[in-house]
């Protein structure tokens, strides 16, 4: 039985944290708060506890990371795949350990975090007494159920290989362990997604796109043309940012070089950013798959197809 509903008084979003209000009868588990907030498990969020009105609130810092399901538009079958291996990853590990039971982990995925750099995989966990699910059989049960649905629902994301992965953990009998064995095994392994390449030269990828985040989510800027440039002006720009007053008229321009991306600062007001530095304007810079590019305060990640 999944207790959430019935325990949590209030679910609140601030900036970028999170946080959980409960019922007045719920206490906390000392012992696993403890436990969770120790460096062996990178699996969770750092969670703050505090009390409002004599009641538990629970306060997660999520930072700039996005939920498995707010990124499931801008990602294609191979990223799936690799985000799976490491979901189903941490899980395993999780089990392996013993120490913290899979039971107080949030399993819906608007509420299971994604670093859309390295694809780890990021939980919130509920440190309380009661269970918010009755087993971790339970909890599997509804992360392979979140999977399957995700695949039926979302056809950009169905190949060949997801639609076995979908196969695979159809088969309740089959533990997840075996699942995960598959997926890395030479079967599955030059489909994953290499972030250890990530800065590496891409000749081969002739297309690019820059997937917003934060206050650009749902923002999706194809770059189709050697030179694009991207600004607030709509007569000169070749997509123009309506959304953001800091964005200059035309503020940067992306640049493709036989299958490598530069971008180059316009000289913009308040700066075109790679991974958290301002560039020189004027000067094209390379980029590579996984990049932060921050036009202003505005925030994408590139993704090269």
């Amino acid at each position: 039985m999944n207790l959430m509903n019935e325990i949590v008084e209030s679910f609140i979003v601030l900036d970028s944290n999170i946080a959980y209000r409960f019922d007045e009868k719920i206490k906390l588990n000392e012992t696993d708060y403890k436990m969770m907030k120790s460096d062996n498990y990178n699996y969770f969020f750092d969670c703050m506890k505090v009390e409002y009105n004599g009641r538990l609130e629970l306060v997660y810092k999520v930072g700039m990371m996005n939920s498995i399901e707010k990124i499931l538009p801008f990602i294609n079958p191979k990223i799936f795949l690799t985000i799976i291996e490491e979901l189903l990853q941490s899980i395993v590990e999780l089990q392996d350990d013993g120490l913290l039971s899979c039971c107080n982990i949030v399993s819906d995925f608007g509420k299971i975090y994604v670093d859309q750099k390295s694809y780890k995989i990021k939980f919130i966990y509920i440190p309380i007494s009661e269970k918010l699910t009755s087993s971790t059989m339970t909890f599997i049960e509804k992360i392979r159920r979140n999977i399957i649905e995700i695949i039926d629902n979302n056809i950009e994301l169905q190949d060949e290989n997801t639609l076995h992965i979908k196969e695979l953990l159809s088969n309740t009998s089959l533990p997840l362990r075996n699942i995960l064995e598959r997926i890395k095994n030479d079967e599955y392994r030059s489909l994953l997604f290499d972030y250890s390449t990530v800065g590496m030269e891409e000749t081969e990828n002739k297309k690019m796109k820059l997937v917003g985040s934060e206050n650009a989510m749902g923002v999706v800027i194809t770059v189709n043309k050697n030179e694009f440039i991207i600004g607030k002006n709509k007569t000169v720009v070749d997509f123009p940012i309506s959304f953001n007053k800091l964005v200059s008229r035309v503020h940067c321009k992306i640049t493709n070089k036989s299958g490598q991306f530069y971008i180059t600062d316009l000289e913009s007001a308040n700066g075109t950013y790679i991974n958290g530095k301002r560039i020189e304007a004027d000067v094209p810079h390379l980029i590579n798959n996984a990049d932060e590019i921050t036009l202003a305060n505005s925030s994408f990640y590139v993704v090269k197809e």
